[in-house]
């Protein structure tokens, strides 16, 4: 109904290939519509993400308003 969007967040990107053996497998036969719409993502993204939104709150808030 809402069609939310879901992030798994590992430590490390060689994290990354245990996502694809363990959760992932599950996820894509129980809940193959979730399994699509997830995105994985390392630590170091979420910081290089966060970074910007930071710097720039004030110009985001503007347009999100």
């Amino acid at each position: 109904m809402w069609r939310p969007k879901a992030f798994l967040a590992v430590t490390e990107e060689s994290d990354r290939s245990e996502v694809d053996t363990l959760p992932k497998p599950s996820l894509e036969e129980t809940f193959h519509e979730i399994s699509r719409d997830t995105k994985v993502l390392a630590g170091e993204a979420i910081d290089d993400l966060h970074k910007p939104f930071t710097e720039y709150q004030d110009a985001i808030m503007h347009f999100v308003k």
